[in-house]
C-alpha cells in the first residue's frame, strides 16, 4: 500500500498507517480490543485528529483511495457543511461511524449474495 494523499490516512497504534479510513474500519473488526490509539488526517486542514473525537462524512463522490467515501474532519461544522456540498452524510461522532460502517458492509455483502443465489 502506498500513501498518495495524506488528507486520507488513518492510524491506529504502531502506528499502523492506511490510506483510507474505510481500510482502517475493516482493520479494526478483526481487533479483539480497542487500540489504545486511533488517529485520522483532516480532510480539509491536513492534520492529525483523535478519531474517536473527530467527526465524519461519508460520500461516494470524495474518491478517497479505496474508495470507502468516508473522510474526517475536526468538527461537526465542518463536517455538515462538506456533506451539504458533496450531497453526503455528516456523522458527528466516532459512534456514528462505526455503524454506518457496519451498515455499509453488511448491505454490500448482501448485494454480493444476491448475485450468487
Amino acid at each position: 500500500m502506498s500513501i498518495l494523499e495524506s488528507r486520507y490516512i488513518a492510524a491506529i497504534d504502531g502506528p499502523i498507517l492506511f490510506d483510507d479510513i474505510g481500510c482502517m474500519l475493516f482493520a479494526l473488526e478483526d481487533h479483539k480490543e480497542s487500540p489504545a490509539h486511533i488517529w485520522v488526517c483532516d480532510y480539509q486542514k491536513n492534520i492529525w485528529l483523535d478519531a474517536r473525537t473527530a467527526a465524519y462524512v461519508y460520500a461516494p463522490m470524495l474518491g478517497t483511495p479505496m474508495n470507502s467515501g468516508y473522510v474526517a474532519l475536526s468538527d461537526s461544522i465542518a463536517a455538515v457543511n462538506l456533506a451539504s456540498y458533496v450531497h453526503g452524510v455528516a456523522y458527528a461522532s466516532w459512534d456514528e461511524l462505526v455503524l454506518s460502517f457496519r451498515l455499509r458492509t453488511i448491505e454490500f455483502i448482501a448485494n454480493r449474495l444476491r448475485v450468487y443465489f
